[in-house]
C-alpha cells in the first residue's frame, strides 16, 4: 500500500475552532445516515419485498462506494480545500434524501445505498482529519474520543427519530428525507466558517511512503472491529423484530441504549484516559462486548445494550496510532476507512447469506466472532511492535 505524496504539516499550536467544530458537525450528520440504515431495514425489506441476500446488498452496495469514495479522498485530499470538499460531501448527502423519495425498486434502493455510502464514510474521514488538523497534539486523544461520542450521540438521535417517526406513521422514505436539512445547514456551515484561506496555513498533504507490515496488521485489525461494531448495530433491530418479535419502534429502544452505551464510555475516556491506559482500554472494548451479545442471545434483551461497551476502541486505536505513527497518521486514516468499508461490505453479505441459509439467529454469531478476532489480532500486533522495539 503506498501514497505518493510529501509529508503532511505538523498540528498546530492552538485550536482552530472553525475546524474542530466543522469535523464534530460533520461527524453528527454523518452519524444521522449511518445508524437509521439499520433500524429502517425491516420496513425497506416489507415495503420492496427483499429477502435477507437483497437486503445486505443495500449494506454492501454502500459499503462498496464508501470505499471508492474514501480512495478518491486521496486525491481531493491533496487538490481542494476543506471548505470544497465539506460543500461537495454535503450536496452528495443532501441529493440522497431526495433520492429516497423516488426509491421504487431494488435497483433504486442500491444508488440510495450508494449515495449514502460515500455520504457516510467521506464526512467521517473529513471529520476526523478536521478535527486533528485543528487542534495540538496534547488535545488530540481527548478530542478524538470527544469526537466520537458526538457520532455516538447522532446515532442515539438518529434511532429515537426513526422509532419516534414510525410510531406516528411516517414511511422510511420520509426518514431518510429528514437528513436533507441536516446536509444542507452543513454546507452552510462551510460556505461561512471555512474560509479558503486557512488551506494556505494547513496545507493538506496525505504522507508517502507505503504502509509496513505491522502497520498493515494494525489496518486490518481495526477493519475487523469495525465490522463487528458495524454488524452489531446494523443487524440488531432485524435481530429483535425477527427473533424476539418487538415492534420496531420498540426494537430502536435497545439500539438507542446499544449507542448510549458507546457514547458514555467515549465520554469518559474524552474525561479520564491516560496515555498508559489505552491498551488495556482496548482490550476491555473487545472483551466486554461478548458478555452483552451472551446475555442478549439468551433472552435478556438489556444485555444488547452492553455491547455497546466496544466504543473506546475506535477513538483510541486512532490516538494510539498517531503516537505509534506519528508521520503516517493521515496515510493509516485514509487506509483505515477504505479497508473498514471493504470489511464492513464482505461480512454485511456474509451475514445476509448466513442468515437465508441457517437463520438469523446463527448469522448474529458472527459479529462476537469478528470480535474474538479483531481480539486476537491486535494482540498480534503489540506483540510484534514490542519485537521490534526490542531489536
Amino acid at each position: 500500500m503506498s501514497i505518493n505524496a510529501k509529508p503532511g504539516p505538523a498540528a498546530p499550536s492552538r485550536l482552530i475552532w472553525s475546524f474542530v467544530l466543522g469535523g464534530f458537525a460533520s461527524q453528527l450528520a454523518s452519524a444521522y445516515y449511518d445508524v437509521i440504515r439499520g433500524p429502517l431495514l425491516p420496513p425497506v425489506m416489507q415495503s420492496l419485498h427483499l429477502e435477507f441476500t437483497e437486503s445486505a446488498s443495500f449494506f454492501a452496495v454502500g459499503h462498496a462506494a464508501a470505499a471508492l469514495a474514501t480512495l478518491a479522498m486521496i486525491w481531493a485530499l491533496n487538490r481542494w480545500s476543506e471548505r470544497v470538499l465539506l460543500l461537495t460531501i454535503g450536496g452528495v448527502g443532501a441529493v440522497a434524501g431526495l433520492w429516497a423519495q423516488a426509491v421504487a425498486g431494488f435497483a433504486g434502493l442500491l444508488v440510495l445505498a450508494a449515495l449514502i455510502g460515500v455520504a457516510v464514510t467521506a464526512l467521517g474521514t473529513l471529520a476526523t482529519i478536521l478535527v486533528v488538523e485543528g487542534s495540538p497534539q496534547a488535545l488530540q486523544a481527548r478530542l478524538l474520543a470527544a469526537l466520537h461520542s458526538t457520532y455516538g450521540i447522532g446515532c442515539m438521535a438518529g434511532s429515537s427519530i426513526v422509532g419516534a417517526g414510525l410510531a406516528r406513521g411516517f414511511g422510511w422514505p420520509k426518514i431518510f428525507g429528514l437528513g436533507v436539512p441536516v446536509y444542507l445547514g452543513l454546507m452552510i456551515f462551510a460556505w461561512l466558517k471555512l474560509r479558503p484561506q486557512h488551506r494556505a496555513a494547513h496545507e493538506r498533504t496525505v504522507q508517502s511512503a507505503g504502509l509496513s507490515s505491522l502497520q498493515v496488521l494494525a489496518v486490518v485489525a481495526f477493519a475487523i472491529y469495525v465490522a463487528a461494531e458495524v454488524t452489531t448495530s446494523m443487524w440488531l433491530t432485524s435481530v429483535l423484530v425477527q427473533i424476539h418479535h418487538l415492534s420496531t419502534s420498540d426494537a430502536t429502544i435497545y439500539v438507542s441504549g446499544f449507542f448510549l452505551t458507546m457514547t458514555l464510555s467515549r465520554l469518559a475516556c474524552a474525561a479520564f484516559l491516560r496515555p498508559a491506559w489505552e491498551r488495556p482500554v482496548l482490550y476491555a472494548a473487545l472483551i466486554l462486548p461478548l458478555g452483552g451479545f451472551a446475555l442478549g442471545m439468551h433472552g435478556e434483551l438489556w444485555g444488547f445494550a452492553l455491547t455497546g461497551l466496544c466504543g473506546p476502541y475506535f477513538p483510541v486505536c486512532l490516538a494510539h496510532m498517531s503516537r505509534l505513527f506519528p508521520d503516517k497518521w493521515r496515510s493509516l486514516t485514509i487506509w483505515i476507512m477504505v479497508v473498514m468499508n471493504v470489511s464492513i461490505g464482505a461480512f454485511d453479505l456474509v451475514l445476509g447469506r448466513l442468515a437465508d441459509t441457517f437463520g438469523l439467529a446463527a448469522a448474529y454469531a458472527l459479529p462476537p466472532a469478528l470480535f474474538v478476532l479483531a481480539l486476537a489480532l491486535l494482540a498480534l500486533c503489540f506483540w510484534q511492535q514490542r519485537r521490534q522495539a526490542s531489536n
